[in-house]
């Protein structure tokens, strides 16, 4: 996901199957010890975060065995082959004007 909690496309999907009880249950111990920190899981705002979440995504589409590979090559199939290697898009400064670190 943007912040790193999931290492797989897959991994990430899964999460919408049972996003509430997903977010109540993760388990950052996946994550390599840098990442870790990183990942917020106090519980309080997590029942924050589940609170808000969308109604739309609230109940379980029940996914099946096949349906998580099934919907990972969907998403992989969107992905344009250019951006595959974005190394020669990266400017030598940001809109601020401060440089780009390495």
């Amino acid at each position: 996901m943007h912040d790193g909690a999931y290492t797989t496309l897959g991994a990430a999907v899964r999460h919408y199957d049972n996003p509430v009880a997903n977010l109540q249950q993760y388990d950052a111990s996946q994550l390599s010890a840098l990442m870790r920190p990183l990942v917020d899981v106090d519980p309080t705002r997590n029942q924050a975060r589940a609170d808000a979440l969308s109604p739309i995504l609230r109940p379980s589409p029940d996914l099946d065995g096949n349906d998580v590979p099934d919907l990972v090559a969907f998403l992989r199939a969107l992905t344009d082959e250019s951006s595959r290697d974005m190394a020669g898009e990266v400017p030598a400064r940001v809109p601020s004007g401060l440089p780009v670190g390495d």
